[in-house]
Order: structure tokens, then sequence, then C-alpha cells
């Protein structure tokens, strides 16, 4: 099962998330990076998949 999602949306998302625990929680949005860096994987069309 996968979803699509467009680039400019998770753009929005991942701003509105970064302000509210960048400042608390540095390391978890660094594990978070890596997590979405295996899931993810980007289409030419700026369109990624996610893989449930």
């Amino acid at each position: 099962m996968f979803i699509y999602v467009y680039n400019k949306k998770y753009q929005i998302e991942k701003k509105k998330k970064k302000k509210k625990k960048k400042k608390k929680k540095k390391k978890k949005n660094f594990f978070f990076f890596f997590f979405f860096f295996f899931l993810f994987k980007f289409n030419e069309k700026g369109k990624f998949y996610i893989f449930f």
C-alpha cells in the first residue's frame, strides 16, 4: 500500500513540525530524517511514495 503526497505539502508540514520540536529534541529530528530517508523514495515528478 502506498500514498502519493506532494512535495509542497510535505515541506509546509515539515516546517511547522521543526519549529515546535527543534528546540526540545534535536536527536529525534535527526533520527526521523534517516527514518524518512529510508521510507520515502522520491519521484522525478516531485512526488514520493510512503510504503507501509
